[in-house]
């Protein structure tokens, strides 16, 4: 099954700033082992592509993925200057703007984050650092840095990340954390629901393959072994559009290995709430996925497809409470 131009009404994530270069990395990178204390030192270099950069903002967010509910450790030890130059400390991110990035003088932020031993056992930290700026003679622009660490095993049920069609190291940066950090989020968080896609005695691993040219848009089911979901970026590049397209696609999975449920979709009484306002056309076939994606999380254009305000529950019920009680039973 593929998710068709003309269903969604999304649009894809943010493209690469042609203006403003991120790059994050993490030092030592991992893998690590659980029960220890580990120390990372992340490094951002920002570099303007074109023009100088001016009213400059950075975002930081961090994000933990496993059994454990965990936050993210604080961050210390915050230092910023001029590539080649000498850092200096500063107590906050803000406190480190510039008020200029020019050409060829990239900047540099680094920091620490110490994870404390045992308590961030099997798990995925996500770290990314957001760059807003107005570039020279451009409307404003931003970028990310990503970098992400694992410690122990983290969850991720039948689910494999796999390199047998593009390789994921080509794909944009982000994109490989973002669909890890989602499969590790169903399988924490609704293992009713990955019991299903998991289900076949005979089928084996579940394969996520990086194929964008085979996708027209997000997302698409094959029910094939060696990429039984293939994705391209688009629905990749934030945390939540991965859990949402993955779940879509799983879905898929799922009435092929328990084609019952499909069934049950179509006799529960939903059909009589089509069309799904995220959706383009009324096909079973494509809304029971996406009435149980649209449980797990909402897309980014939600509120500009159904309305602000409106929720998947008060808009389509029946469609809720199906997925809540017959497909991941919570």
């Amino acid at each position: 099954f593929v998710v068709p131009w003309g269903g969604y009404n999304f649009t894809p994530g943010v493209p690469e700033s042609p203006y403003i270069g991120v790059e994050k990395d993490a030092s030592p990178p991992g893998p690590f082992d659980n029960d220890t204390e580990i120390t990372v030192t992340y490094t951002i270099t920002i570099t303007t592509k074109q023009g100088a950069l001016s009213a400059i903002t950075f975002t930081y967010n961090c994000k933990v993925y496993s059994e454990n509910n965990q936050e993210c450790p604080e961050v210390k030890n915050i230092r910023a200057g001029p590539q080649g130059g000498s850092l200096q400390n500063f107590n906050t991110f803000e406190e480190a703007i510039p008020e200029f990035i020019n050409p060829g003088q990239p900047y540099v932020i680094m920091y620490d984050v110490t994870y404390p031993a045992g308590q961030y056992n099997n798990s995925l930290v996500v770290d990314t650092f957001t760059v807003t700026a107005n570039p020279e003679g451009a409307n404003r622009s931003e970028a990310d840095g990503v970098a992400s660490i694992i410690i122990g095993d983290p969850p991720t049920g039948c689910f494999q990340i796999v390199d047998n069609a593009f390789p994921w190291s080509s794909a944009p940066a982000g994109v490989y954390d973002n669909l890890l950090g989602a499969v590790n989020t169903l399988v924490s968080n609704h293992p009713n629901f990955v019991a299903k896609v998991c289900s076949s005695a005979t089928w084996g691993p579940v394969n996520l393959c990086y194929d964008p040219i085979a996708v027209s848009f997000w997302g698409l089911h094959s029910h094939t072994p060696a990429c039984d979901i293939k994705f391209d970026s688009g629905g990749l590049t934030s945390s939540t559009n991965a859990l949402y397209i993955l779940t879509h696609e799983a879905s898929h999975h799922i009435q092929g290995v328990m084609p019952s449920l499909q069934s049950a979709y179509e006799s529960s009484g939903s059909l009589s709430e089509l069309p799904l306002c995220s959706y383009g056309d009324s096909d079973p076939g494509e809304t029971f996925p996406e009435g149980n994606a649209l449980y797990v999380q909402l897309p980014s254009d939600w509120n500009s497809d159904c309305g602000s305000g409106n929720t998947f529950q008060g808009l389509y019920p029946i469609h809720y409470n199906f997925a809540k009680e017959t497909v991941f039973q919570e």
